[in-house]
């Protein structure tokens, strides 16, 4: 894991913070890379709110979760993550 991100936001809300995960898994390949090949989905969001912590986004553990269980493969499978938007609003 890299250092944390001192260009990005400062500690988001948890609600803002997977907005922000989601997006930041969209434009960084290399993060992407590294947590698509966790297969154990518990692991997955661990590793997933790690990232995102050393970022200083705050990603709350069961809405990651949640948002996996909608679109498991999309998220393992493609190299950024696929998300339902309709159905989760994420605020660019």
């Amino acid at each position: 894991m890299t250092g944390p991100d001192t260009t990005g936001p400062a500690m988001t809300g948890s609600a803002d913070g997977l907005g922000a995960l989601i997006r930041l898994l969209a434009k960084d390949a290399a993060l992407a890379a590294r947590l698509r090949p966790i297969e154990d989905p518990a692991a997955l969001v661990r590793a997933a709110v790690a990232e995102a912590a050393a970022r200083g986004l705050t990603v709350d553990a069961a809405a990651l979760e949640r948002l996996m269980d909608d679109n498991r493969a999309g998220f393992l499978m493609h190299p950024t993550p696929m998300i339902p938007l309709a159905r989760h609003e994420v605020a660019p």
